[in-house]
């Protein structure tokens, strides 16, 4: 039986084609697992978590082809797709659950 890990571990990169989001878990745990991300610039979200053309792209919202274009990229250039994993993997550390732990301790401190 395959579990979510399975999918990550085959995959080469992550698209959101989401037009809306909050803080999408998906894209934290693609990330973790060393994918760069392809995503709409939707109002919030993406931005939170992808840095633009570090460790994905964010594609102007709606923008099919830019979408397609940043995909193809990814595909064909194996040197970049594979940088902005390995930036992906560093990313993904300001989620590690002790760091965000840490965060709440300290606001808590503070108030």
């Amino acid at each position: 039986k395959a579990d979510v890990a399975d999918f990550y571990l085959n995959a080469s990169l992550y698209i959101l084609s989401s037009r809306y989001e909050g803080l999408p878990m998906v894209l934290l745990e693609a990330q973790a697992y060393g994918l760069p991300i392809v995503a709409y610039a939707c109002k919030c979200g993406p931005h939170d978590i992808i840095t633009e053309g570090v460790d994905g792209f964010l594609v102007e919202e709606g923008n099919i082809e830019e979408l397609a274009t940043r995909i193809k990229q990814l595909i064909a250039q194996d040197a970049v797709r594979k940088q902005m994993g390995q930036e992906a993997v560093k990313a993904s550390a300001r989620f590690d659950e002790e760091r965000v732990m840490q965060q709440w301790i300290n606001l808590f401190e503070r108030l």
